[in-house]
């Protein structure tokens, strides 16, 4: 049984942060099957035109959907994902931290009688 999909919130800053991830990611793909395709221009000699085609191929098979690269982008780390969050929203996410951390109660003291 697979894991349900999430629902896509396009202006949530968690998906413009993966967004940049998605970007990284086709980028690594694309630059990865173009040095497959030119491994066969110099080893097999096949014309460059020919060498396109099979990048285009190759990247096809290599790269998954977006849909399901979101799926996945929810079993990354914070850490990790933070590297694609925008300073902006970093410094938002501070903000909120502050606010919380200033309001915070002691847990320590009981907010309730027992019986």
């Amino acid at each position: 049984m697979s894991r349900p999909t999430k629902p896509i919130i396009i202006d949530s800053p968690d998906f413009q942060a993966f967004l940049k991830y998605a970007r990284n990611y086709y980028f690594t793909i694309a630059k990865l099957a173009w040095d497959v395709a030119l491994k066969f221009i110099d080893e097999c000699g096949i014309p460059r035109d020919r060498a396109i085609y099979i990048w285009g191929k190759i990247f096809e098979t290599f790269s998954s959907p977006l849909r399901y690269l979101y799926n996945e982008w929810d079993l990354l780390p914070p850490d990790y994902k933070d590297k694609f969050m925008s300073d902006e929203v970093k410094r938002e996410i501070e903000e909120r931290a502050k606010q919380l951390i200033s309001k915070h109660i002691d847990i320590t003291q009981p907010n309730y009688q027992e019986m």
